[in-house]
């Protein structure tokens, strides 16, 4: 029997993003047997596929009413759907604002089932970053509302890792009956289409240049920080070593950028900017290990990160934090794991795999990237709509 789906998306889409990418893969899955309708918060995009797509034309605001404004999106969605959808069987969020909206839906229409995506505990990622105690009563909010509220109120609840299940019923007391695991995925078309050899003569690098590649946004969380004084001692070791960061940030990461432009490791350190998401895999493919060395607390233990995902799927062996969920799926065959916050553990061991030329084990990379192939992945999404 076909069930009606909205599956509400925080960002405009297209284009895809990581922000969306989840949800779009979930409905790309669904769509197959089911009627899916994407709701995003662009200008209305018509029919794409078997997924109609539905734009709210809304613009949020920047800064302090930043978050203020993805509320009101979030209500202006769920007076959408119950105004044009109240016939729905399914809704499907990712992440706080869109499952914000679905829980005020559900307390309309009674019939509706919620699936609760959580890829995240964004309420400790938000914690990190507004550490003022003027935020306290807001974080508690926000806690409450995403940990409790919304996956007592779901139907089902999907968390990306085993991790972040037992996390929801030790904590929240969250049934662990209810909590189904799917972790995110690998895309299989995220290859480079230019050689290194060229990327990198873009680059300004040549191939005798060994390169750590840092990829996407940075908050104090992320560890950047922590990354760039391990990479002033291993320029001491390896002077002809290359830190390419591949993407921006906010605050931190400005702030960081104008304090390496002012030290003696600025000609080593090569800022992109946020580039298209397809000419990703182009400038990884430049690099010789990808890092990930984030701070250890809650959220980070809880996630995989896209990133590692590419990656991998770049070929590039990985120096990580040791993270709980990430630190399951890294071996020494497939690069090494530090001591989260440890500058002097990560420089070792960015040392260790460039000395080396340390390359990925290809049988075990395989079977890691099959394992976590979306249309594996998400498979069990199908189970759950009748």
């Amino acid at each position: 029997m076909m069930a009606k789906i909205v599956l509400v998306v925080e960002r405009n889409y297209p284009p895809i993003s990581r922000s969306n990418l989840r949800i779009i893969k979930i409905a790309d899955v669904l769509a197959k047997t089911h009627e899916v309708i994407l709701v995003h918060s662009g200008q209305n995009s018509g029919i794409e596929k078997k997924i109609k797509l539905e734009g709210l034309n809304y613009k949020e605001k920047k800064g302090i009413f930043e978050f203020i404004s993805r509320l009101k999106y979030a209500k202006k969605v769920a007076k959408y759907i119950i105004d044009n959808h109240p016939n729905v069987d399914y809704l499907i969020g990712w992440n706080f604002v869109p499952n914000y909206a679905n829980y005020l839906v559900s307390k309309k229409l009674k019939k509706v089932k919620v699936i609760c995506d959580m890829t995240d505990f964004g309420w400790d990622f938000f914690l990190a970053t507004h550490p003022n105690v003027f935020w306290g009563p807001f974080v508690r909010w926000i806690e409450k509302m995403e940990c409790l509220n919304f996956p007592k109120n779901a139907y089902k609840v999907v968390v990306v890792s085993e991790f972040m299940k037992m996390e929801l019923n030790a904590r929240y007391n969250i049934d662990l009956n209810k909590i189904l695991v799917m972790p995110d995925g690998v895309e299989s078309g995220f290859k480079s289409k230019i050689s290194k050899k060229l990327v990198r003569s873009k680059l300004g690098l040549t191939s005798k240049n060994k390169v750590v590649v840092y990829l996407g946004d940075a908050e104090v969380y992320d560890g950047l920080d922590i990354l760039y004084n391990a990479f002033k001692d291993l320029v001491k070791e390896i002077p002809e070593a290359r830190l390419l960061v591949v993407g921006n940030g906010r605050k931190y990461f400005q702030r960081l950028k104008k304090v390496v432009l002012n030290s003696p490791i600025k000609e080593k350190v090569i800022y992109t900017g946020w580039v298209q998401r397809h000419e990703v895999p182009n400038f990884l493919n430049a690099g010789d290990v990808g890092v990930i060395p984030s701070r250890k607390r809650l959220s980070t233990d809880a996630i995989y990160t896209f990133r590692i995902f590419e990656y991998f799927n770049i070929g590039l062996p990985v120096v990580i934090s040791n993270l709980e969920t990430l630190k399951t799926i890294v071996t020494n065959k497939l690069g090494r794991i530090t001591r989260a916050g440890d500058a002097l553990a990560l420089k070792n061991s960015l040392y260790d795999l460039l000395s080396t030329n340390f390359k990925p084990n290809k049988k075990d990379l395989k079977k890691l990237l099959k394992k976590f192939k979306w249309s594996s992945v998400l498979k069990a999404y199908s189970s759950l709509v009748k």
